[in-house]
């Protein structure tokens, strides 16, 4: 999850992670009956700038039970009111192509052709395509791009250089970059890069 944004899960759901760099962050668990109000299906939550200092209060300061209990209501509150978001990247299922998408999430910046992608999963270039496609709700062009875009939002909070992280992530080209984070994320990489400098903001 970029920054500003929650993952939901709801209660009963089985997940898991299989595989991940080092992360950062809260996780909370909540009782089933508080989560009525809140999302069926898992997703991620679009949340205001109270929800992560709500949590980290919850975390970090021994509160006697009733001011713990007004902060979990507004903390409610809050994800209730939430838009659910698509800034997320979708895993494709199928066991060939589960190299490809561990090669591309470890350095969203690798420069391989589709045709030697398609290699690495064992498939002809067509098939590749169309198996990646089906699997992923989307394009490998297009997962591909949405890969190191994320990559790159997380680099940016980082506190990596917008240049610097146009490089890391595959871009040649910086002002492409910034077109296209715009595009997907809605706000400019400098915009990220100020969220950790404790900038103000406007989108």
């Amino acid at each position: 999850m970029p920054p500003g944004i929650v993952g939901w899960i709801p209660p009963g759901v089985l997940h898991a992670t299989p595989d991940h760099r080092e992360i950062a962050g809260w996780a909370g668990y909540l009782a089933p009956e508080r989560c009525s109000g809140l999302p069926v299906r898992a997703c991620g939550l679009g949340c205001s700038s109270l929800v992560p200092l709500i949590i980290k209060r919850l975390v970090e300061v021994n509160l006697p039970p009733p001011n713990r209990c007004h902060l979990l209501s507004v903390l409610l509150d809050e994800l209730a009111v939430a838009e659910p978001v698509s800034r997320h990247l979708p895993v494709p299922r199928g066991v060939q192509l589960s190299p490809v998408v561990r090669a591309l999430t470890a350095d969203p910046g690798d420069s391989r052709s589709a045709r030697e992608w398609a290699a690495l999963a064992g498939m002809s270039e067509r098939n590749f395509s169309r198996t990646f496609a089906r699997e992923a709700g989307m394009s490998f062009v297009r997962w591909r791009r949405l890969a190191r875009l994320m990559r790159g939002y997380e680099l940016l909070a980082e506190g990596c250089a917008v240049q610097e992280v146009a490089w890391e992530v595959g871009y040649g080209n910086v002002s492409a970059f910034i077109a296209g984070f715009r595009e997907t994320f809605g706000v400019t990489p400098a915009t990220v890069a100020g969220l950790r400098r404790g900038a103000s903001y406007s989108k």
